[in-house]
């Protein structure tokens, strides 16, 4: 699925179009390029603030991975910290959003109400990933 069709799908499931959408979108296919796996092999542990925007990553997250709340493989965190730490079999991953990134998303947020972000999420779908994460093999 490409990256536009993945974000409508998202939007349906979520309700809304927004930044912390878009990258909980690309935190799981930045999952899947690194590790693979599917929505029944795949742990996931999110961490985030537990309220929006910040929160609305883990939706992206499930609709990118197939990991899901009724299937008991995704679980969350409360964290100032927002990354996702993905168990495929027996590899491991941290993708954590880069502080450089969420300064640069305040920033151009400032203003802005969620029926207005439409701009803003299709730069953070059309970004290299090195640019929004620091990923680790644990």
């Amino acid at each position: 699925m490409d990256k536009k069709a993945l974000l409508a799908k998202a939007v349906d499931y979520h309700g809304h179009i927004g930044v912390f959408l878009a990258v909980g979108l690309r935190m799981g296919l930045l999952l899947r390029e690194t590790l693979g796996g599917d929505g029944f092999n795949t742990q996931t542990l999110i961490k985030t603030d537990l309220k929006p925007p910040r929160s609305c990553l883990i939706d992206g997250v499930q609709v990118a991975t197939g990991c899901t709340l009724g299937k008991m493989n995704i679980r969350v965190e409360e964290s100032s910290d927002l990354m996702g730490v993905f168990t495929v079999e027996e590899q491991k991953v941290e993708i954590e959003v880069k502080k450089s990134f969420l300064e640069t998303m305040k920033e151009k947020m400032v203003g802005r109400d969620r029926h207005h972000l439409d701009d803003l999420t299709e730069e953070v779908m059309n970004m290299e990933a090195e640019d929004i994460f620091e990923l680790r093999k644990i």
